[in-house]
């Protein structure tokens, strides 16, 4: 269930999709959840795996704003960390107290949010509008 990232132009109306960013449910995506959560704040606009959710003009900015905040924190952090991805839940649905955590890259992440930020001044200078699709 892969959440992809395009850019819709004034020039191109129908989205010829061009996938530029993909995340998948794993550490990376969940690390970042709390800054599309930030995100949220200012736009309105809440970016997560199972739903759709569109960028343009001023909310453009705002996004760039966020991650590029976000951005600097991971380049001042250490090189590997681990994200809680998920909770452990009995046969009866009820959490058992236990999580599912994943070791995510500084490196890796910091390319992700630097696709993030092109995709958004693409968008941007096309006066277009950026999309994230969810499953």
């Amino acid at each position: 269930m892969p959440l992809d990232v395009y850019v819709v132009s004034p020039a191109d109306p129908k989205g010829h999709r061009r996938i530029l960013v993909q995340f998948q449910d794993d550490g990376y995506f969940w690390f970042l959840y709390d800054a599309f959560k930030d995100v949220s704040k200012r736009t309105g606009e809440q970016v997560d795996l199972y739903s759709d959710a569109t960028f343009q003009g001023e909310h453009l900015l705002e996004f760039q704003s966020v991650i590029r905040d976000w951005r600097r924190r991971i380049e001042s952090g250490v090189d590997r960390w681990t994200v809680t991805t998920g909770h452990v839940l009995d046969a009866r649905g009820r959490a058992t107290g236990e999580t599912l955590k994943v070791e995510v890259e500084k490196d890796k992440l910091l390319r992700l949010v630097d696709e993030l930020v092109s995709a958004a001044e693409a968008a941007h200078q096309a006066r277009g509008r950026r999309v994230f699709v969810g499953d």
